[in-house]
């Protein structure tokens, strides 16, 4: 399957990017009508533009952040090739909370197989915990429909779990 088919539409980029659209739309439609409009709706509809304008910056920031951490990714898989594994490891631990999840989940991997070929047992059984924890967090994430307070709490509380698992991963020695 191609990277062209296997692309989702991006709902938290697009929803805030439609309504600013709207809202430009209407403003313009009202300032062509000549429709007079009064102090508190231009308050309103600024600050409902730099609302979405806000959240789509972050959007697109959080997008460069995963797309930039999976070429870095690659960086790092030639220093793995090359037999750097300190700067290999080293770099998979920095960006590994920015990479989507099928990156995330295939760098864990290659991690445990790095610990595996140095022969650092304690790594293997870091990287395996960090996967199943990794696994139970996804879960988490897919099996709730409309999260509360608790649900975001919880996910805070796991996600600062993974943190300090990646953390904790041992260094690999020169």
């Amino acid at each position: 399957m191609s990277d062209s088919a296997k692309k989702q539409i991006n709902w938290p980029l697009l929803i805030p990017l439609g309504l600013l659209a709207i809202e430009i739309i209407v403003v313009l439609a009202l300032y062509l009508f000549s429709v007079e409009l009064n102090q508190n709706l231009i308050f309103f509809f600024s600050v409902l533009a730099i609302y979405l304008v806000y959240n789509v910056l972050r959007q697109l920031y959080s997008l460069y952040r995963a797309k930039f951490a999976v070429s870095r990714s690659k960086k790092a898989e030639q220093y793995a090739e090359a037999g750097q594994w300190p700067e290999a490891v080293k770099l998979w631990k920095k960006l590994l909370l920015n990479l989507p999840r099928e990156e995330y989940l295939a760098t864990i991997e290659k991690l445990q197989n790095v610990y595996r070929d140095l022969g650092m047992s304690e790594g293997v059984r870091q990287t395996k915990a960090l996967h199943a924890e990794s696994m139970d967090f996804f879960t988490l994430l897919e099996k709730t429909e409309e999260p509360t307070g608790q649900d975001r709490r919880k996910w805070q509380i796991k996600a600062q779990q993974l943190q300090n698992s990646i953390k904790a991963l041992p260094e690999v020695q020169k």
